[in-house]
């Protein structure tokens, strides 16, 4: 079957070079090649770029799969986030279990931006000191580009919102060691 170039579908299995996925009405195997195409950095009907919902979403093989065929992480959307925010986001929404594995992937493409500030101010710098996790700050501090004195949202820097939100020694700590 043909579908629509915008319609959602999801990656079940793969085997050699064919995949198998399913959206809304149809399900079948399809040739990477097919699947990918010249569509691979088009923006869904939410508006996230594919490798960002499935950073979101937590899906760690479709991420690997998507960056190996030249997906481009540092891509931003209309909030003014890129992959790396929306992984890091994820965690927040309780969606998954491989976010930090995901963030890692995304750390190491030499072009994703660590220090991109969103529509809401938030850098994925911020956003990890948010929710507390020292382990996705870690994998963020070790980026060779990172900045830990860009500020967010009313010139609130990295260090100001670990201690406001966390108090959280480590956290403070690895941010005074990178500054």
């Amino acid at each position: 079957a043909s579908l629509p170039d915008n319609t959602k579908v999801r990656i079940l299995r793969k085997q050699g070079d064919w995949i198998e996925i399913e959206s809304d009405d149809v399900r079948g195997w399809t040739n990477r090649t097919n699947l990918m195409s010249s569509h691979i950095d088009a923006l869904d009907a939410d508006g996230l770029h594919i490798l960002a919902r499935a950073a979101f979403l937590g899906y760690n093989e479709t991420v690997k799969f998507l960056l190996s065929r030249g997906a481009k992480a540092e891509l931003v959307d209309a909030l003014g986030r890129n992959a790396l925010h929306w992984a890091i986001r994820g965690g927040f929404a309780g969606l998954r279990v491989n976010e930090l594995s995901i963030v890692q992937k995304l750390a190491a493409v030499p072009d994703v931006t660590v220090n991109l500030v969103d529509i809401e101010g938030m850098t994925p710098l911020l956003t990890a000191i948010t929710l507390g996790r020292s382990d996705m700050l870690n994998v963020l501090l070790g980026m060779k580009n990172v900045d830990v004195n860009v500020p967010g949202k009313n010139g609130e820097t990295p260090l100001m919102r670990a201690i406001a939100y966390h108090g959280q020694p480590e956290i403070v700590a690895d941010l005074l060691k990178v500054s």
